[in-house]
């Protein structure tokens, strides 16, 4: 009698199956003429496909790729320091806030400037513009510390 039981539950177990295989199966088949009757721009989608993978910024280099002469300390700061020192960025020591700076300060002026020639933690070497200049550098790094009362 076990034998009877055991091949009904198999054969309606295997029905059921079979029966949800079919309606999958239809139900795949409907979604691919529907899917299929959209009109497929590829001129658009290669756009928002450009736009979405574009540069954030653009390098600008002045005429004939020189530089149009130094910069202050105070244009530094204002532009390329800022990016992270104005708001702490992975631990950044804030532009005008003293006790940022104070553990460092400790530690000395050539220390400081050595660490943003080459630097430091995730500070990329010369703030990431490697067009700034050892004499721009040290004007930058007067600034932020004269920013925070520092005497030099």
């Amino acid at each position: 009698m076990e034998d009877k039981t055991f091949m009904a539950t198999f054969q309606a177990i295997i029905f059921f199956l079979i029966v949800m295989t079919v309606i999958l199966i239809g139900f795949t088949y409907a979604i691919g003429k529907v899917i299929s009757r959209q009109e497929v721009d590829p001129a658009a989608d290669n756009a928002a496909i450009l736009e979405h993978i574009s540069p954030v910024g653009q390098v600008a280099v002045s005429a004939g790729g020189e530089a149009s002469g130094p910069r202050s300390g105070k244009q530094l700061a204002e532009t390329v320091c800022q990016t992270c020192h104005g708001a702490g960025v992975l631990g950044a020591p804030k532009l005008g806030v003293k006790a940022d700076w104070e553990a460092r300060i400790a530690r000395g002026v050539d220390t400081i400037l050595s660490n943003a020639v080459n630097g430091i933690a995730a500070m990329p070497p010369r703030g990431g513009d490697a067009s700034i200049t050892d004499e721009e550098l040290k004007a930058a790094v007067d600034y932020m510390l004269q920013s925070v009362g520092s005497k030099l």
